[in-house]
């Protein structure tokens, strides 16, 4: 298993690429403890804030983001092991369920069993994954 500080190193990287992708000219990112909270400052594919959480009670979390008095919508990325349940006891809808890994890709490529694992370079290449996920999964004002 991993050790404590892998994984927030993991959870730092994904919050810096998910910014990256998502940014906006007041977007800011705060940290607290083991939520960062990503405030984009306009609508981006229909949330104005997120918070990723890893390693935190269900209780912390709403008092931090209520203290925040966020008043838009907003996505919650949880990186936990646990059940999603109480998340949907509290009336949260679940857009997705999805196991995280993670690959450290050296030349942006990869070929586990029949599958490729690779980096979008072009707009064709990110219609096509858009398309197969029936969501917006890839910007593609920011491909470049």
């Amino acid at each position: 298993m991993w050790k404590e500080t892998e994984l927030k190193k993991a959870i730092d990287f994904f919050v810096r690429g998910e910014y990256t992708c998502s940014r906006q000219p007041a977007s800011q990112v705060y940290d607290y403890d083991s939520i960062k909270h990503l405030a984009f400052g306009v609508h981006v594919d229909g949330r104005t804030d997120e918070f990723v959480v890893y390693n935190s009670n269900f209780a912390h979390v709403m008092d931090t983001v209520n203290k925040l008095d966020v008043k838009k919508d907003y996505w919650l990325t949880v990186f936990s092991d646990e059940e999603h349940r109480i998340y949907e006891a509290e009336g949260y809808n679940i857009k997705s369920s999805e196991f995280l890994m993670i690959l450290y890709l050296d030349n942006w490529s990869l070929e586990p069993d029949n599958k490729i694992i690779k980096c979008v370079k072009t707009e064709e290449e990110a219609r096509r994954i858009n398309h197969f996920f029936n969501k917006a999964v890839i910007d593609l004002k920011k491909i470049q």
